[in-house]
């Protein structure tokens, strides 16, 4: 019997992560979520059920969509958890939960047959924050929160996976497993300098740097690792936290940058579509 596969997309209640979520769904493979709290996992969840992406075909009788509640910005508390609550959707048993599973536990809750495996073939770290004051005015508590989640949580995760993401590829023919980091054009050196965002501006940038670095490491065990920088991305609570001065001068500096989540969303599906078998 073929293994099924799932991904693992972090910031997947919003914006971008919850396209991707929604293009993963669609194409048939099963997917694990991360949110901030129960409260957005839930929401999440529901909205999921009402967009109802799941195909209509037999073939997707093993697939379901799990929303995992973990704090990033709690780093590195959260990495020493064994589990998290989480609550769980398929077509064949509904919603199950509140329950709580390891992060890296890819199989359904209520497996519909005792023989399918499941594999980890898909990382997006997706999760970020901006700033949403002037650098000079943010506390250190801020700056943390932003580390935390944009880079340490990132590090962690992309860390954490490499295992299970071995043993699935040692187990199966699927898909080569492959991790993609969400970064930022702001990342760059070279790219427009836009007050208010320094710290987000050095998050993303190391996230890059991160990538670039660790890709011949991870190429040795047969894992990509890929990195991507989107532009403006027009509709997401990473625009509009930023101070309003910053949004202005941003949307007005660079308009051929503008993208939506959608876009973005079809970008990185077509990344994991791309990796080799």
């Amino acid at each position: 019997m073929q293994a099924a596969t799932t991904a693992i997309i972090t910031g997947g209640t919003s914006g971008i992560g919850h396209q991707l979520v929604r293009k993963v769904i669609s194409s048939g493979m099963s997917c694990i979520f991360v949110g901030s709290s129960p409260e957005s996992v839930q929401e999440s969840l529901h909205m999921l059920i009402a967009a109802n992406d799941f195909p209509k075909d037999s073939t997707t009788k093993h697939q379901f969509v799990r929303g995992v509640s973990i704090d990033l910005s709690n780093w590195p508390s959260w990495t020493a958890e064994q589990t998290f609550k989480s609550w769980e959707f398929s077509p064949t048993n509904c919603i199950i939960g509140p329950f709580t599973t390891p992060l890296f536990n890819v199989s359904p809750r209520n497996p519909c047959g005792p023989s399918q495996k499941y594999t980890y073939s898909l990382l997006v770290n997706c999760a970020g924050i901006t700033q949403k004051s002037l650098t000079h005015r943010s506390t250190t508590i801020d700056m943390a929160r932003i580390m935390n989640i944009n880079l340490m949580s990132l590090m962690s995760l992309t860390q954490l996976s490499v295992r299970p993401m071995l043993k699935s590829q040692r187990n199966s023919k699927a898909t080569s497993p492959i991790i993609v980091n969400v970064a930022s054009y702001l990342g760059h050196p070279d790219t427009h300098i836009l007050p208010g965002t320094a710290i987000y501006a050095a998050s993303k940038s190391a996230v890059l740097q991160y990538t670039y670095s660790l890709r011949p490491e991870l190429s040795r065990l047969g894992i990509r690792i890929e990195a991507i920088a989107p532009g403006i991305v027009r509709g997401t609570k990473m625009i509009e936290t930023l101070p309003p001065d910053s949004q202005k001068s941003l949307l007005h500096a660079k308009p051929h940058l503008q993208t939506t989540p959608h876009a973005v969303a079809d970008l990185i599906w077509s990344i994991y579509c791309s990796s080799p078998v």
